[in-house]
């Protein structure tokens, strides 16, 4: 396996490695993940001998959550939150996720429920900016259900960049003799002190009339059985929201007839739901670029140049 693109993986091997070796724990994207539980439920396998598998480095959808806790039989399947600065910040076991009742934010966005901080480890929720914070008495907490900036404090949470005062001043939140670290996320906490994730800071997209939540907007159209995956980009100078779409192997459309019939489903799935009503744009690309270490977290940032630069958008 190269190390450097696991999703080249073969899952045949994976599968095979864990059962002979008896493998009790594991740490994966739930991208890989993804791939060994479609390959282990397609020829009837599963993996008896893992007690607990960690699946971290993006959002994990509810269908990758099930297929791997299928496979999974006599364990238990976690998706820890948190960062390299701060690990974990929370840690959910699938069961509680699977039963919890889930809510949603005051502007009406389904964030991923990530479960509550862990013992000794502190989340607040604040008002959103981009201004340096030196201390903690200059914030301003958001009421539950409201999304802001995810700021954690915890004796596993990073004091201090080395000798990088800049990272240090645009991060840290002094309290005391401790530090808060903004984590660059955006979510909410319901009532119960359950953490919901919105996606980046970095992603939102903000026009005129509205601020669009990348995880919230995404997981709408994600949800078209040809979709593979689905990216909040930025248009038009960065005053437009759009979606890019990275279709399934065998559901790219090949002809204009076909793209346009894609997009018109895509449009009536986004005209459902509020949040994504106001989303006309929408472009197919073949391979998202993304992380080389975990294969999962996408560029954006390319995509939103490349939507830009495309003539093919489809505009209702």
């Amino acid at each position: 396996m190269d190390q450097s693109k696991p999703l080249n993986l073969d899952p045949m091997m994976m599968v095979d490695i864990i059962q002979h070796l008896q493998v009790e724990y594991s740490f994966g994207s739930p991208s890989l993940w993804n791939k060994i539980a479609d390959y282990a439920l397609r020829t009837g396998k599963a993996l008896p001998s893992l007690k607990s598998v960690f699946m971290a480095g993006a959002p994990v959808s509810s269908s990758v959550l099930s297929k791997v806790s299928q496979i999974v039989t006599e364990g238990e399947v976690y998706t820890p939150y948190g960062s390299t600065e701060a690990l974990p910040v929370t840690l959910a076991p699938s069961k509680h996720l699977k039963s919890a009742r889930q809510k949603k934010a005051r502007s009406g966005e389904q964030g991923t429920l990530v479960g509550k901080a862990i013992s000794q480890v502190n989340v607040k929720v604040i008002e959103a900016n981009d201004l340096l914070i030196e201390d903690i008495g200059q914030i301003k907490e958001c009421p539950e259900l409201e999304i802001g900036e995810i700021i954690v404090k915890g004796r596993n949470i990073s004091q201090s960049y080395f000798a990088r005062p800049e990272a240090n001043a645009e991060s840290k939140i002094r309290d005391g003799e401790v530090f808060w670290h903004r984590m660059g996320d955006l979510g909410y906490l319901d009532g119960s002190g359950n953490l919901y994730f919105c996606g980046r800071k970095a992603h939102a997209v903000k026009t005129q009339d509205k601020i669009f939540y990348s995880v919230p907007c995404e997981r709408i159209f994600n949800e078209h059985p040809k979709v593979r995956r689905s990216a909040l980009v930025a248009i038009e100078g960065g005053k437009k929201a759009a979606i890019v779409i990275e279709p399934i192997s065998d559901a790219w459309p090949s002809t204009e007839e076909a793209k346009r019939r894609f997009q018109a489903e895509l449009l009536a799935i986004g005209a459902r739901d509020p949040i994504t009503e106001a989303i006309t744009d929408f472009f197919f690309h073949p391979s998202f670029p993304v992380d080389g270490r975990h294969n999962v977290k996408i560029f954006r940032d390319q995509l939103s140049k490349w939507a830009s630069s495309q003539n093919e958008g489809f505009k209702a």
